[in-house]
């Protein structure tokens, strides 16, 4: 069937219930992988990890990641997971799968924001320390569609949280970001998605 991403799959894993033991999986290999390889020695102090809202409702989800990183010998701060703004909905148990998850010594960031439609008051009551701006906002500003960009990283800034924007693609995005506030910055032009091996590469030779 070719390509297929991960919008589509993760979907088809949340709707027949197959998200969890997936969930599990990729946490497995990102813990396998930051034991293997040393990351710390190689200048990586923690390694984002998506959580999708279906993960988020399993009431063991805190218990099984914190297993599975002890059996490799790896501590939970090493992570920052992210959880999509789609979650609200559920806000309570969320919650409490959040401050279970912060118990353990992993930190959680809010992903995609703006993709959404939630409430922004009860958004600043998560447990929350960073906030990544989904690429179409961000998108949006650049291409004079949108003046709302500057007025989102201020009022999260506001509210003392760390910004991440994604879909940065050009020398000029990247610095007017910066000159926004933005604490870090991701998108193609650092580096498209790549395998293990070749993000070890690119390390030692950025380094």
């Amino acid at each position: 069937m070719g390509y297929i991403p991960p919008n589509e799959f993760i979907r088809v894993a949340e709707r027949n219930g197959d998200i969890t033991e997936l969930g599990r999986q990729i946490f497995d290999r990102v813990c396998r992988f930051v034991n293997n390889e040393n990351v710390v020695n190689q200048g990586i102090e923690f390694i984002n990890v998506n959580l999708s809202p279906a993960q988020c409702l399993d009431d063991d989800l805190a218990a099984d990641l914190s297993g599975i990183a002890f059996k490799h010998g790896v501590p939970m701060n090493m992570f920052d997971f992210e959880i999509t703004e789609s979650f609200i909905d559920d806000h309570q148990a969320i919650v409490n799968q959040m401050t279970r998850l912060q118990a353990s010594g992993a930190e959680l960031s809010l992903d995609d924001f703006g993709t959404g439609a939630s409430n922004i008051a009860q958004l600043l009551k998560l447990p929350i320390h960073v906030v990544k701006l989904d690429m179409s906002v961000v998108h949006s500003y650049f291409k004079g569609e949108s003046k709302l960009l500057p007025d989102l990283i201020q009022m999260f800034r506001n509210s003392d949280m760390k910004i991440v924007v994604e879909g940065v693609e050009t020398v000029d995005m990247k610095t007017q970001l910066a000159e926004m506030g933005c604490d870090y910055e991701q998108g193609y032009f650092f580096s498209k998605p790549v395998p293990p091996s070749a993000f070890l590469a690119y390390l030692r030779a950025t380094r």
